[in-house]
């Protein structure tokens, strides 16, 4: 269960690029595009405190993000040309992945039985954090899909722009949630989180 923490508190590389699941078309093009792709290790949080929102930390790790999704895109691209748009039955199949574990990071987050469940006001943030997450997701796949379906690269700088916004927007959705939670909430949380990742 290693990929769900990375996941859950790294905006994982998988999600940032286009890495298929194994097995799946295309999956070994996709595997050779994701190598040399990487992206600076990163803790829960960025930012010292909900007052000092580090947004130069924010950018940097959106813009990797942004470049780790183009370059895969286009290494693709490049590799199935106007054939591209076959790929899409295989990435909606990472898609379902990445909300797979976006619903498990919701029922640890929501659990009651953890030692301090959430207040209904952290409730309420979580929830909108989450919708707010699911609706930028979607953005970022529909744009992905987009560009699948297009018979020619459309300019990288274009295209980077536009993911650079999606990215750091979560990060900063992230920290704003993360730090809404008492440190009592968010301890519990992240202890659910490594006994989640225990049993698998």
């Amino acid at each position: 269960m290693y990929l769900f923490i990375f996941f859950v508190f790294q905006v994982s590389v998988f999600a940032n690029s286009v890495l298929l699941p194994e097995g799946s078309f295309g999956w070994q093009e996709s595997l050779d595009c994701y190598k040399g792709l990487s992206l600076a290790s990163q803790t829960p949080l960025l930012s010292l405190s909900p007052s000092r929102i580090d947004s130069q930390k924010i950018r940097d790790l959106a813009s990797d993000s942004a470049n780790a999704r183009v370059q895969s895109l286009k290494c693709l691209k490049d590799r199935f040309g106007t054939n591209s748009e076959s790929l899409i039955p295989s990435y909606e199949r990472q898609m379902s992945r990445e909300f797979y574990f976006m619903e498990l990071e919701w029922r640890i987050l929501t659990d009651s039985s953890r030692a301090y469940p959430l207040t209904p006001t952290e409730f309420e943030s979580a929830k909108l954090y989450f919708d707010t997450q699911t609706k930028i997701r979607n953005e970022i796949h529909n744009l992905t899909i987009a560009i699948l379906k297009e018979k020619t690269n459309q300019k990288d700088k274009q295209m980077e722009g536009i993911f650079l916004s999606f990215y750091g927007s979560l990060l900063r959705e992230r920290e704003k949630f993360l730090f809404s939670l008492s440190s009592e909430t968010y301890n519990s949380y992240v202890d659910g989180l490594k006994k989640r990742q225990e049993k698998h």
